[in-house]
């Protein structure tokens, strides 16, 4: 049983003794069978296949070629660093914002930040913050933290009872069981898209609690197809 020849200066030397003793070991098969016919006796089991049919020979020729194929792209870079060409980097930083990644949208990929809003329901804007992961899922709480703070400070000032924090409201991009579950405000998360979750309000309208022992998705898609939480 061989393994997998490691890279460097001596694997495609390896890869090539390898093949030879796959190729010896076939060829003494095959001859061991061509005596025992010649010798008028039966032989036991399958006769061996050819030589350009065997898989353990096949397998080891493409083991050469990957290695040849490693060879010659080493020697490429070598020839090119001598000669003084640069090589491209494995790794690449945006070098006038080195602090932005590469982040997923609809109509392809950009360089930039993950932009978090916590908008109030007559559109202020109460939050804000810029982050490097393309995941929406642990902004929720830190969002909603910020979003208590600055309710309490305009509460602070005003005394005013819409200064607080009522429902809070997020897509099904932030839905986690953590994000669920985590202390804070009253919040909906949708769990699936509009459309999806009109059909289920529609289809399976909830009117009774929630059964017992129920986990916080279950609790939350039960809320979803009630009145209440289907109109938030």
């Amino acid at each position: 049983m061989v393994g997998r020849i490691p890279d460097g200066p001596h694997r495609l030397a390896e890869a090539q003794a390898h093949l030879a003793r796959e190729i010896a070991m076939h060829q003494t098969k095959l001859d061991r069978y061509a005596r025992l016919v010649a010798a008028g006796k039966k032989p036991m089991g399958r006769p061996p296949v050819p030589m350009q049919d065997s898989t353990r020979v096949q397998r080891a020729q493409r083991v050469v070629e990957a290695a040849r194929t490693a060879e010659q792209r080493r020697t490429a870079q070598t020839t090119r660093a001598a000669a003084g060409k640069k090589t491209l980097p494995s790794v690449v930083a945006n070098t006038t914002d080195p602090q932005s990644r590469i982040m997923p949208t609809r109509k392809g990929f950009l360089q930039g930040y993950n932009a978090q809003l916590a908008v109030t329901s007559d559109h202020m804007i109460v939050a804000v913050s810029l982050g490097q992961s393309s995941s929406d899922v642990k902004c929720l709480v830190p969002m909603m933290h910020a979003a208590q703070a600055a309710a309490a400070r305009c509460h602070d000032e005003t005394r005013h009872l819409e200064h607080t924090i009522g429902t809070v409201l997020a897509d099904a991009g932030y839905a986690s069981d953590a994000n669920l579950a985590a202390p804070g405000p009253d919040r909906i998360i949708a769990l699936s898209k509009g459309r999806d979750q009109a059909h289920a309000a529609s289809q399976d309208h909830a009117v009774s609690p929630p059964p017992t022992g129920a986990t916080s998705r279950q609790v939350m898609a039960h809320r979803l197809r009630t009145t209440d939480g289907h109109a938030l």
